[in-house]
């Protein structure tokens, strides 16, 4: 597991997370319940025994009230003085409820994209947050597709960026689209956004 950055994606650890590896502090999360990750930055150890310590908390992470009582070595009251909405996967288990796992990332990556999509303008609008890690300025170029079945029905005009060192940017790309064949129960046709972000070797 190599690359420019190295990840922990973890899809639900309730409620108040804290994660060390290999002795270092590698981030902290709240909410839990909802997909996180964390960049594990220099402690990852390409080739070699990583550890990774995950520490957690349950509902009284959203409770002070009672995170007073229990260094006092008194009883908690049930979700006294809580100062956050704690849902249910907070009450029935502590530490990862679903998968963990590792990813590699490069440098230059899409860190987020959002699909607008008009049938009144009869137009999609795609908005990407690309996001550069490197200590360096780095070029991009992105390239969009829709697919239908595979197939290609719509490509975007590719952007080509320049992204400052440890900077992110946001770039919309629009298109027209006349006649798209829509959802419907009886028709539950879907299409599929293809992305593809180079940089140069």
């Amino acid at each position: 597991l190599r690359g420019d950055r190295v990840l922990l994606r973890c899809d639900a650890c309730p409620s108040e997370v804290w994660v060390y590896l290999n002795g270092q502090a590698a981030g902290y999360q709240r909410h839990g319940s909802l997909p996180f990750e964390m960049d594990l930055g220099d402690a990852f150890r390409p080739g070699q025994t990583n550890e990774l310590l995950i520490a957690v908390r349950d509902w009284i992470a959203y409770s002070p009230a009672n995170q007073e009582r229990v260094r006092n070595g008194q009883p908690v009251i049930f979700k006294d003085g809580m100062l956050d909405i704690c849902d249910y996967p907070e009450f029935t288990g502590l530490g990862p409820t679903a998968p963990l796992r590792l990813e590699a990332r490069p440098a230059v990556s899409v860190d987020d994209v959002a699909i607008v999509t008009s049938v009144r303008q009869k137009q999609l609008t795609l908005v990407y947050r690309l996001l550069n890690t490197a200590p360096c300025a780095q070029t991009a170029t992105l390239s969009t597709r829709i697919l239908a079945a595979g197939r290609p029905v719509k490509t975007l005009r590719a952007q080509t960026v320049s992204l400052p060192a440890g900077s992110n940017q946001v770039i919309t790309l629009e298109q027209s689209w006349k006649h798209p064949r829509y959802w419907s129960p009886a028709d539950p046709h879907v299409y599929v956004l293809e992305t593809t972000l180079t940089t140069p070797a």
